[in-house]
């Protein structure tokens, strides 16, 4: 990942312009929080990419909470 740690549960790529780096979210309805760890060319905007061990768990979590998503802060990271 960009801050040099291997990807883990609970990381996310997002764009730090939007959500800075370290900022913590939750997805409405699971809870997990997750920690903006990471960057992507891909990852732009709004535009949240969430680290999964197993392709099944992905495609649970797609199932589950769909393709557009609210998320609820939980600790914000100054820029």
């Amino acid at each position: 990942m960009r801050n040099g740690q291997d990807v883990h549960p609970g990381a996310a790529a997002c764009d730090w312009s939007y959500l800075p780096e370290n900022t913590q979210f939750r997805i409405v309805g699971i809870d997990t929080i997750f920690t903006c760890e990471d960057t992507g060319n891909a990852v732009i905007g709004w535009t949240i990419d969430i680290w999964v061990l197993y392709g099944s768990q992905g495609k649970e979590l797609l199932r589950k909470v769909g393709t557009s998503i609210t998320i609820e802060i939980v600790v914000l990271t100054p820029v």
